[in-house]
């Protein structure tokens, strides 16, 4: 071959292996798709876990007050409101609807009597505020932020939390305003069977505003026919709620006890903050693999930073909804509403991102990168000839080649983040 045709071939091979690289790139899917769940979620809602179905003439009731809640926190953080204003405000909205059990909608104790719990956390500064038995708070999460802002503790109880309540301005009302006629059914049924009846419907917001701050909210009626003074797990920091700004927000639903005794969310903040787990993983992880073995179900949900967003649950269903930055809202009440799961990435897809990012900057150098894209060249011979085996062993050793660079400051937290949770996918995928 000639130098002029030589010249001519290597440039044609150039402008091919260009036009791949860019149909890769394109191809692959926006941030965090290796959930179900995308990026860039700024607010989430829940309205509990559990069992059974929400009736056809009541769905668009729940989708409304969703809805609602999900709306009223996004206009805070639209206008550059904080993420805890943004948490108490939609949680506030659910506390107001008789149809979720808090607030207005909280159930009765054994004693016919209503006593809520609630909690609020800042990420910033890791400051919290929590309400347990209060018997006259009208939104209960208020409450919770007034104990954060201005008492000295963290947690106050019944009487003594309602009279301080009252003295910072907090609103109050009768026992009369928590009655609903269906609270009230369902006392009767549980008193028939002489049980604690797990009761559907605590609620919890997490949010993250324009300035990277986290915060997570819960508040709940408890369980219908609870021994008076019973104590579950929304009141209580690090189990049914956390939020720090080094790892993730979390709100959680679901066996009270069990999540207490498995410090739920402090848990699933752990393990994205010490260990380098996406949200996902690191949720469903706890959920999974601490909680159900201990006898406990339910659900939580939790976001980072970065907008990834989770929302694992071990009931037959968990209501909740969640905003992105540019105004896109999902509302789920059951299973058939989920968000389709996404294919698992490939070793090509995740190579072009690794190149992607590279040309983003979120590398410190460009051998980190490199690193990366040769074990990826051979996870895509192992593909192509279907060698489950070998491709998930190098992909094992590109997670914890991930996670040494995430430790030395060689990768952004951005790609961190993404790159892991397609290591993941693909390693299910080939399991």
């Amino acid at each position: 071959m000639g130098q002029a045709a030589l010249k001519r071939w290597s440039v044609c091979a150039f402008v091919v292996v260009l036009l791949f690289s860019l149909i890769a790139v394109s191809s692959v899917p926006d941030t965090a798709d290796a959930t179900k769940h995308k990026g860039n979620v700024v607010l989430a809602v829940h309205g509990g876990a559990g069992g059974g179905s929400i009736a056809e003439d009541q769905r668009e009731a729940y989708q409304k007050e969703v809805r609602a809640a999900l709306e009223t926190g996004k206009k805070i953080l639209d206008s550059g409101g904080s993420s805890v204003d943004a948490v108490e405000a939609a949680v506030r909205v659910l506390e107001d609807s008789p149809l979720f059990n808090a607030g207005k909608g909280a159930v009765f104790n054994d004693d016919a009597a209503h006593e809520l719990d609630a909690s609020i956390m800042n990420g910033e500064n890791l400051e919290a505020g929590a309400v347990a038995g209060s018997k006259h708070a009208k939104n209960p999460i208020t409450l919770a932020r007034t104990i954060m802002e201005e008492s000295p503790h963290v947690l106050l109880s019944g009487d003594s939390a309602d009279w301080f309540g009252m003295e910072h301005g907090v609103e109050m009302v009768t026992q009369d305003y928590y009655y609903t006629q269906e609270r009230w059914d369902e006392l009767m049924r549980s008193k028939e069977k002489e049980n604690d009846a797990e009761a559907f419907g605590t609620v919890g917001a997490v949010a993250s505003d324009r300035s990277g701050n986290l915060a997570a909210a819960t508040s709940t009626g408890g369980l219908t026919n609870k021994h008076r003074g019973r104590i579950g797990d929304s009141p209580i920091v690090g189990a049914g709620m956390y939020a720090n700004n080094d790892s993730v927000a979390v709100s959680a639903t679901g066996k009270g006890e069990v999540f207490i005794r498995g410090t739920a969310a402090v848990d699933i903040s752990a393990l994205v903050q010490y260990k380098g787990l996406p949200v996902e993983e690191a949720a469903r992880t706890v959920i999974e693999e601490k909680l159900l073995p201990l006898g406990g179900t339910g659900g939580v949900i939790a976001l980072d930073k970065n907008g990834n967003f989770a929302a694992p649950y071990s009931t037959e269903r968990m209501i909740y909804g969640y905003v992105t930055e540019d105004g896109q809202y999902t509302i789920v009440l059951s299973p058939e509403d989920e968000p389709d799961d996404v294919p698992p990435p490939s070793a090509t897809d995740i190579r072009a991102r690794v190149e992607q990012f590279k040309k983003e900057g979120e590398f410190k150098n460009s051998e980190a990168a490199r690193s990366l894209t040769n074990l990826l060249t051979v996870v895509e011979r192992f593909e192509e000839r279907r060698e489950a085996d070998k491709v998930v062993k190098h992909m094992e050793n590109f997670k914890s080649l991930l996670i040494r660079q995430n430790e030395d400051a060689l990768i952004s937290d951005k790609a961190y983040n993404v790159l892991y949770a397609d290591a993941v996918a693909l390693i299910q995928k080939w399991r």
